[in-house]
């Protein structure tokens, strides 16, 4: 057997890394990921907007509906498509859920209309992440 002192600092904690890796993948120990869906041009959207072809037309709808299934240990993204959206309501994320462009900020817009409706477009509290 070889003592703690003979092994170096670096390779216990790639043997402490690998136990963990072989624990999770033992006992199937992964975390959940819930995807929402945004698309401007949707044509058939229906709630809960979890797959593309049901995907919200607005993205206050599909974040409210991430907030309200949201749940501890579970990743919550929310993927907008190209487009630009028209916002009648300031979009609103206090949970630990990703707001994601899926092709950048360069082809995906977020239109407050002001002063009609709002100037400020997306409050985030928490540890919610807007990308893009």
């Amino acid at each position: 057997m070889v003592e703690k002192s003979q092994v170096p600092g670096i390779t216990r904690r790639l043997l402490s890394l690998m136990a963990v890796a072989w624990v999770h993948t033992a006992t199937g120990w992964t975390a959940q990921t819930n995807n929402y869906y945004v698309d401007a041009n949707s044509v058939s959207p229906q709630s809960p907007y979890t797959n593309s072809d049901h995907a919200a037309t607005g993205i206050v709808e599909a974040v409210c509906q991430a907030e309200a299934d949201w749940n501890p240990g579970t990743h919550f993204l929310v993927l907008v498509n190209d487009g630009t959206y028209h916002l009648t309501n300031q979009i609103t994320i206090t949970k630990s859920i990703i707001l994601r462009s899926v092709n950048g900020q360069s082809n995906t817009f977020i239109n407050g209309n002001y002063p009609a409706a709002t100037n400020r477009c997306v409050e985030i509290t928490g540890n919610a992440t807007f990308e893009g």
